[in-house]
């Protein structure tokens, strides 16, 4: 579909305006996500900085001073009422613990459940119980034995203080030593116990969106505190799962290793992708962590960018209309005078032009298109009568190439068959006509020939070259061959008659008994004919004489020769080894006859073709100026033959081919070459049964010859005289069936089974051959007729 200007301005301003938009809410909103993404990890980090800081703070207050209050009990450790003193001291003392305890080693105390009063908060005030007598000895509990086992402070995993309390806890344990007596006896452990509920003080300053959040970690990874508390002592990977294939056990362990950890993870509690950063808290070995959305964090930014492209959207509509304002009126000129072009080139040269009163570009456009408006108009009336006189001349050129190629054989392509002679010739003109020629005649057993070139190109060659093929027809058709010598004479003292213009001829004159293959050629002023055989292409040693219609004392030798069966002669024009390339290279008579010798396996007819498709190639598209013609005759080598007579009676078609099914050379011929010969057989015998009225008594004879290449089947027939490739119907292809003839398909058929077809009248009887070349040269059925 055909866009106006103004579409052709507007579009590809919108496209560049909405490319530029649509770049810029880009760069904007990498810019932005960048830049959110960058201080939401700043945040995060610094977060967990500051609350690692206050936990870090908050642990080692509670350490201290419960390594003070286990110090004083090692160096006294029979003051026991002391020491609980000190225990509601210290829960007094310290806001962030909940309780301390005193378990003693229950070895060292009378009764079966031990020794371990308990000072817990409960509400505002502090109160005291015993951890002795429970259903669980305290000494089995985890921060005893872990304490005791460890020889060493500890911190003891989360656990729910049952029995004491009655909250979820983490305890720092230590084991105390008999410091008075050698042998370091253990006297047992002093404790103290953060609740977790005071981690998450700690942590709702926070601000990680609405489902982000910070977690503490106790060293195994369970989670110590969280703003949630139904996520308190529960495994991290239980709560978050890890998206990269990382387990969180490796996780930890890179962090243990004082390496800050990020990691994706599912976000708990909605469908969305998290981000977990870890950090360690030295030197309580517990981890925090924080755990956040970037998708919800960036939901803002979404939000003002699906903003700004509405407000980009309206822009661009903006844009577009008032961009196909000024355009339309900017164009609207041109349009005009667009249309306007458009009348004149149909033929409307008074069509009116758009007024114009600017001087800018558009009024000196339409003021030099007028211009040109009269000018086209003067060179169209002088153009008509310069075309009118051309196509005459056009006209007249081409009747006289009809008529030239009328004077010659089959109309410049031809092809033979006589025994063992089997002859092609082509002629293609440089110009509309030309002045080559060629020609030959069958007169009996003799076949007469000729191949020449008239001096200069064009008209002129054209009529002395018509002049020329007359006589040279007139030779072939006098009773008894004329020797080519003497034929010689008497065409060069015609043609020198009324030759004021000094135009020549070179000619090759031959006669050729097709039976005994013996030769009779002479030459005047043309290249010899290459022989070529199975060792090659050879010009024939043949003495020559001058060119045709120049000296009137010019004498002409012929020559006798016997052709060997399976030698070849070529005879040519100029114009094929003077053919030029682009670089101005010729091609010279050696590499021609390189050409011939390649191709001495193939039929005539292809080896022709190919021959002057090699030239052509050679050529590569550049102009030649001389005309091409080439003949080439075969001395075919005798084939394998069998042979047969038939009664001209009903069931003649079904007797020849059982005769040809049952021959051994049909199987030779491999099955495509076979089943085509048969078929083309089958045709021709019905038609002949059919429609030929032979006479009563009389007989058809079939013959096949095979060689090498080829594959010839002849019908002979002693009807009336009648050439089927000239005078039967042939049936129009491609009408439509409602409209198609009956009959008339047969030489089509014969066409496409088989590669050459000729006709003879032989002795009263009609003889038509028919030549299928073998599988290895068949090519599509090409027919020369």
């Amino acid at each position: 579909m055909r866009q106006s200007l103004a579409a052709r301005l507007t579009v590809p301003l919108t496209l560049s305006a909405g490319l530029i938009i649509a770049l810029g809410l880009l760069v904007d909103y990498r810019l932005s996500r960048a830049g959110i993404i960058e201080q939401l990890e700043d945040s995060a980090r610094s977060s967990l900085a500051n609350a690692r800081s206050l936990i870090d703070g908050m642990a080692e207050g509670v350490e201290t001073p419960v390594r003070v209050l286990a110090d004083l009990a090692a160096r006294n450790p029979a003051d026991a009422g002391r020491l609980e003193l000190a225990l509601e001291a210290l829960v007094e003392g310290n806001r962030h613990i909940f309780g301390a305890a005193l378990a003693v080693n229950p070895e060292l105390v009378a009764d079966p459940a031990g020794y371990a009063p308990f000072v817990f908060r409960r509400g505002e005030r502090i109160a005291r119980t015993t951890l002795a007598g429970g259903p669980e000895p305290y000494w089995e509990r985890d921060w005893f034995r872990a304490a005791t086992q460890a020889g060493e402070p500890l911190w003891v995993e989360p656990y729910y203080d049952a029995g004491g309390g009655e909250v979820l806890m983490t305890t720092f344990s230590v084991p105390v030593f008999d410091a008075t007596e050698p042998g370091r006896r253990f006297l047992g452990v002093i404790t103290a116990d953060i609740a977790l509920a005071e981690f998450r003080r700690y942590l709702t300053g926070v601000d990680l969106g609405e489902h982000g959040f910070g977690f503490v970690l106790s060293g195994d990874g369970t989670i110590l505190g969280a703003p949630r508390a139904e996520l308190a002592v529960r495994p991290v990977a239980s709560v978050l799962e890890p998206l990269d294939g990382r387990r969180w056990g490796a996780l930890l362990g890179q962090a243990a290793d004082g390496e800050p950890v990020a990691a994706p993870v599912r976000c708990p509690g909605f469908e969305a992708d998290c981000t977990v950063q870890l950090r360690r808290i030295e030197p309580t070995g517990w981890f925090i962590g924080a755990v956040y959305s970037e998708a919800e964090v960036l939901k803002p930014l979404r939000d003002y960018e699906t903003r700004v492209i509405t407000v980009g959207v309206a822009m661009l509509v903006l844009i577009v209309l008032t961009a196909t304002f000024v355009t339309r009126r900017l164009v609207a000129p041109i349009q005009a005078l667009a249309r306007a072009s458009g009348a004149i080139a149909r033929g409307h040269l008074g069509v009116e032009l758009p007024r114009v009163r600017s001087d800018d570009e558009i009024g000196q456009l339409v003021r030099a298109f007028d211009a040109m408006r009269r000018d086209l108009g003067d060179y169209i009336d002088d153009l008509a009568v310069a075309t009118a006189s051309r196509s005459r001349l056009e006209g007249e050129l081409a009747a006289a190439r009809d008529i030239q190629l009328s004077m010659l054989p089959q109309r410049g392509s031809a092809t033979l068959r006589q025994g063992q002679v089997a002859l092609w010739a082509a002629v293609r003109p440089a110009r509309s006509v030309g002045g080559d020629l060629y020609s030959f005649h069958l007169q009996g057993d003799k076949l007469l020939f000729a191949v020449g070139d008239v001096s200069d190109k064009g008209v002129p060659a054209a009529l002395f070259m018509a002049r020329a093929i007359s006589l040279i027809q007139q030779w072939e058709v006098q009773p008894g061959a004329v020797p080519p010598a003497i034929a010689l004479h008497q065409l060069n003292a015609v043609l020198l008659e009324d030759n004021d213009n000094c135009m020549f001829l070179t000619l090759c004159l031959g006669v050729l008994d097709t039976r005994t293959l013996d030769l009779e050629i002479a030459l005047a002023g043309h290249a010899p004919p290459l022989c070529i055989d199975e060792r090659g292409a050879e010009p024939l040693a043949i003495a020559g004489g001058p060119a045709l219609g120049l000296n009137p004392d010019a004498r002409f030798q012929g020559q006798s020769m016997r052709l060997a069966p399976g030698e070849r002669l070529a005879l040519y024009t100029d114009g094929l080894d003077e053919a030029f390339n682009p670089a101005g290279a010729m091609l010279g008579s050696e590499a021609l006859a390189q050409i011939f010798a390649e191709r001495a396996p193939e039929p005539p007819p292809l080896a022709g073709e190919g021959a002057i498709a090699a030239v052509d190639a050679f050529a590569d598209g550049t102009p030649q100026a001389d005309d091409m013609t080439l003949m080439i005759i075969d001395a075919r080598p005798r084939g394998e033959r069998a042979g047969t007579r038939l009664a001209a009676e009903p069931g003649l078609a079904a007797a020849g081919l059982g005769w040809l099914q049952a021959q051994p050379l049909l199987a030779v011929l491999g099955e495509d070459c076979a089943r085509d010969l048969t078929v083309a057989l089958e045709e021709l015998l019905t038609n002949l049964e059919k429609y030929a009225e032979l006479p009563s008594g009389s007989e058809a004879g079939i013959t096949l010859e095979v060689r090498r290449d080829e594959a010839v089947l002849t019908l002979r027939d002693p009807g009336q005289p009648f050439n089927p490739l000239e005078e039967a119907r042939r049936a129009r292809l491609g009408v439509p069936s409602e409209r198609a003839e009956i009959g008339g398909l047969g030489l089509h058929l014969l066409s496409g089974l088989t590669d050459e077809q000729h006709y003879s009248r032989d002795q009263a009887e009609n003889v038509l051959t028919l030549v299928r070349y073998r599988d290895l040269f068949h090519d599509g059925h090409r027919q020369w007729n």
